[in-house]
């Protein structure tokens, strides 16, 4: 069955009447499986996170920048020793869920991580905010005063705005 993605008037009901084609054509099990993609919730055991730690390890494990070259480290665990591995991997998860949120773009996360490894600057270069991409929702991140918040947007263009309870920027 061809999906067209439709847009306009009739395109809501261009959609469900394909959804209600699926579930009709579909047996119990496949029926289950579409009304839980439709969810996003498989129960498939793996989440967003899950996938995202995953993926922080395996970079920190074996740095793809490095390969082939003399630089060759293959086991980043046995080489740095667990707690700087786990301090590596929880780092890059944190850059991976940030650009994640900024650019919900899994393939260009991992394609610049596979270029550039552990390089989190890279990462925050190449998968940043985009204009017509669509942000997930992101958690502020809080700070000691507006003199932090001047000193990290030093140089650039930014706006604020007074909130009853402190300031956003």
């Amino acid at each position: 069955m061809k999906i067209a993605h439709t847009s306009g008037n009739s395109s809501v009901q261009d959609k469900e009447n394909t959804i209600v084609k699926l579930l009709m054509d579909g047996n119990n099990e496949e029926a289950k499986y579409i009304i839980r993609w439709l969810q996003k919730n498989l129960k498939t055991g793996a989440a967003e996170k899950t996938v995202i730690s995953a993926l922080a390890r395996s970079i920190v494990y074996t740095q793809p920048d490095l390969m082939g070259t003399k630089k060759e480290v293959l086991n980043y665990k046995t080489k740095h020793g667990e707690t700087a591995f786990l301090e590596e991997c929880a780092s890059l998860e944190y850059a991976i869920k940030e650009a994640a949120c900024e650019y919900p773009n899994y393939e260009a996360i991992v394609m610049t991580l596979l270029e550039f490894g552990l390089n989190k600057d890279k990462l925050r270069e190449k998968c940043h905010m985009r204009v017509c991409t669509p942000l997930k929702p992101m958690l502020a991140k809080p700070t000691k005063g507006v003199g932090v918040v001047l000193k990290r947007f030093e140089g650039i263009d930014f706006t604020c705005e007074y909130k009853y309870d402190g300031f956003r920027a």
